[in-house]
């Protein structure tokens, strides 16, 4: 927030990403939260969907390599199964 009313775009907007970033790696969608309801895990499936199609638009490499690869790793996941599908 500071940067943003600093004008410090570029350093606002690496933060948010990073952010996004430690958010994503914290799920595994072959390992859902348990005791989530349908409704709630396809909200997370469409969450992580969102970010993914992001991150398409607007491609970054952080200097965390090992977060890079756990989201890349994420993305190619999510790739492979249908949202349509979801149970």
């Amino acid at each position: 927030m500071r940067a943003l009313r600093a004008s410090e775009f570029s350093v606002a907007l690496e933060t948010i990403e990073a952010s996004v970033d430690d958010q994503l790696v914290i799920f595994d969608p072959r390992e859902p939260y348990p005791g989530l309801d349908e409704a709630t895990q396809l909200q997370l499936d469409l969450t992580i969907e969102a970010a993914y199609r992001y991150r398409q638009d607007f491609p970054r490499q952080s200097d965390r390599a090992h977060v890079d690869a756990m989201v890349k790793a994420l993305f190619q996941f999510m790739g492979s199964v249908s949202i349509e599908n979801h149970p």
